[in-house]
């Protein structure tokens, strides 16, 4: 398989192995990815309802139906916008901040679990390929 192939791939499966690992560790009401992705958006600060659509590209009564779920669980608050009445801001509540922190931490624990399986040159070599495909 050439390489170009071969990394998308690696990667995916790097990132399956990971949330396979968190599964295992569930711990009650776990959240779907549409969900970890409003709630990670609201987590540093109010946004409309259309800005969440925008940035999950999906219709806004999807995003309903997501915020609905996440409001029931006590995860966001939904308010007015002290200008324009019609607009919905939603913000993440305490209880989210809790959640994510943990998941944080969870995944971060998977992930130096895998990186212990490399010699630290390895590990090196990573990063410095890691901050140029990031940069």
């Amino acid at each position: 398989m050439k390489l170009e192939r071969a990394l998308p791939e690696l990667l995916l499966s790097l990132r399956r192995k990971l949330n396979e690992r968190m599964k295992g560790e569930r711990f009650g009401d776990e959240l779907t990815f549409s969900q970890l992705e409003v709630l990670s958006f609201v987590e540093s600060g109010p946004r409309t309802m259309e800005r969440i659509a925008a940035h999950l590209r999906v219709k806004p009564p999807s995003v309903t139906a997501i915020v609905d779920r996440l409001e029931d669980a006590g995860l966001v608050a939904r308010g007015k916008d002290e200008t324009d009445r019609r607009i919905t801001k939603v913000t993440a509540t305490a209880k989210a901040a809790r959640r994510l922190s943990e998941r944080r931490e969870r995944k971060e624990a998977a992930f130096r679990e895998l990186l212990a399986k490399l010699s630290t040159r390895d590990r090196k070599e990573l990063e410095r390929i890691l901050r140029i495909l990031t940069s």
